[in-house]
């Protein structure tokens, strides 16, 4: 009896190590240097390889695209909602609003038919003093006000990619000098 657990044990060890390897790397290799913003990352992940997501597009004219996401599922699930969003984010261009590229990746995601995975996904695109922000079943984001030392939420009810919406609202925020945009899963 006990030979054959340690065995299970180790497999689901190896397993679990590839999948992490695997998420790892799903995101990016290094965070874009850009003129106008600083951009900082930080990951804890759970002990259970999860599908958490973020990834960065940075234009000609020098639009930013941030996106950031968890996907439903450990392991393998995970990280082939994360592989399908990654991909569809490969191809995506600054010319096309948050709102329609969320759109576009809910409708994708369900012709593929994945069965009950999902994936909560925000997107944030920065240019000049503004950001227009859609989002998909994640937290609000969070703008520090560097002038007032206060917090705005902005909050964007909607369900996540591979669920019953197709339609994603987006806003767009102003933004000074010295504001922070937190974006968080």
């Amino acid at each position: 009896g006990l030979g054959v657990f340690a065995i299970e044990y180790e497999r689901k060890s190896v397993e679990l190590e590839d999948a992490r390897r695997f998420q790892l790397s799903m995101l990016p290799k290094e965070i874009p240097q850009h003129d106008r913003y600083e951009l900082a990352v930080f990951t804890q992940t759970a002990t259970e390889v999860g599908g958490d997501y973020y990834d960065f597009h940075v234009s000609a004219d020098g639009t930013l695209s941030v996106t950031i996401g968890d996907a439903t599922g450990h392991g393998a699930k995970g990280g082939t909602m994360v592989t399908v969003i990654k991909t569809l984010f490969a191809g995506y261009h600054s010319g096309t609003t948050p709102s329609a590229f969320l759109s576009d990746a809910a409708e994708k995601i369900k012709r593929m038919d994945l069965g009950r995975m999902s994936m909560a996904l925000s997107l944030a695109r920065f240019e000049e003093s503004r950001v227009t922000v859609a989002s998909a079943g994640l937290p609000p984001i969070l703008v520090f006000r560097n002038a007032s030392s206060r917090v705005e939420e902005v909050t964007l009810p909607a369900t996540p990619l591979g669920t019953i919406g197709v339609d994603y609202p987006q806003k767009e925020v102003r933004l000074e000098r010295g504001d922070t945009a937190l974006l968080m899963s």
